[in-house]
């Protein structure tokens, strides 16, 4: 390029042995910077050697970039965006879902407004979350936070690393193979209509009441374990 005889150097691509391709900003105020960068909506812009900004107000950075869908955003090499105000961050991430976020590379949404956050992480439910290294939100709503966890259930949470929740509306903090304890948990409410969690005071105070109904030196110790009352009648105990 040249402007009063001088060159102009701000911009400079090697296609040394490339089929020439010229950059292609065809939407209006559109920009295309690279080989074979394609720009068609408007005020979209492709940034890198066979970028795609495809939709209005779309942007793709990154060789292999692709943008399509309105406002949405790519960048990161070979990440892609296929649908409105969705965002892929990451090489080779992937958002398909309308108003999703994947971030990390290879993480990848497939359902509008999910959210996936770390390398290969997957959030294919409506609304669904994953957060962490392989981790996997497969259902509506449902939420995997730690590096292979996984939510498979509907409205199901998968809370830490490895943890599995297969079935609707269920949270869990492990697996079959790897247990966790829910510590720090206040007293429930216990009533009739209580759906509230027990912990660990309220089920030894439990015991010990009962314990002193049973009387006969019945006992519960301080790990919880129940001692049978013995009574003596006619001279003979009976346990």
């Amino acid at each position: 390029m040249q402007e009063n005889g001088a060159g102009i150097n701000y911009v400079r691509t090697n296609d040394a042995g490339m089929t020439f391709k010229d950059a292609r900003a065809t939407g209006t105020i559109a920009t295309a910077v690279g080989y074979n960068a394609y720009a068609s909506g408007e005020q979209s812009l492709a940034v890198g050697p066979n970028s795609i900004a495809d939709d209005d107000f779309s942007t793709a950075i990154g060789a292999q970039a692709k943008a399509f869908g309105h406002h949405s955003l790519a960048l990161g090499a070979g990440s892609n965006t296929a649908s409105d105000a969705s965002i892929a961050l990451g090489a080779n991430s992937f958002a398909t879902g309308a108003q999703s976020m994947s971030l990390g590379v290879a993480s990848k949404t497939s359902a509008e407004a999910a959210i996936a956050l770390g390398y290969n992480s997957f959030a294919n439910g409506l609304n669904s979350m994953s957060l962490g290294q392989s981790s996997y939100a497969g259902k509506d709503n449902s939420v995997a936070l730690g590096s292979d966890a996984s939510a498979d259930g509907l409205n199901s949470v998968a809370l830490g690393a490895g943890s599995i929740a297969e079935d609707d509306n269920t949270v869990s903090v492990g697996s079959s193979t790897l247990q966790r304890k829910v510590v720090n948990m206040a007293a429930g409410i216990v009533s009739q209509t209580s759906t509230d969690a027990i912990n660990g005071s309220q089920l030894y105070s439990l015991s010990s009441n009962i314990a002193n109904y049973f009387g006969g030196d019945a006992s519960v110790s301080d790990d919880g374990v129940f001692t049978c009352p013995t009574y003596n009648i006619n001279g003979t105990d009976y346990t």
